[in-house]
């Protein structure tokens, strides 16, 4: 896992353009043949949460020890503009109270 910063073009609320810089943590496995996954699924699969302290537990504790069995079910939403060829990217959203 690493903390990383991330540039996005955002609009305030008189209008104007900026570019927001924002601190992120991603983390990553990647999905080989040996991991009984479809064809279709191999590759890389990145995860993002916010780049705060909170953030990085929220993905610790998602994720697990690593081994699929012992992460919990968990919500995320794909990002299409970082997701291309062989890479699906992921960012974390909040979990629903009920």
């Amino acid at each position: 896992m690493r903390l990383a910063s991330d540039r996005r073009d955002m609009t305030v609320a008189s209008g104007a353009r900026i570019s927001a810089k924002r601190y992120l943590y991603v983390t990553g496995v990647e999905i080989g043949p040996n991991n009984k996954a479809a064809p279709e699924w191999h590759g890389m699969v990145s995860l993002e949460a916010e780049g705060t302290a909170e953030g990085k537990a929220e993905l610790e504790r998602r994720f697990g020890t690593g081994h699929p069995s012992s992460a919990p079910l968990a919500h995320w939403e794909i990002v299409k503009e970082k997701s291309m060829g062989g890479t699906v990217w992921l960012r974390l959203t909040k979990e629903r109270t009920t």
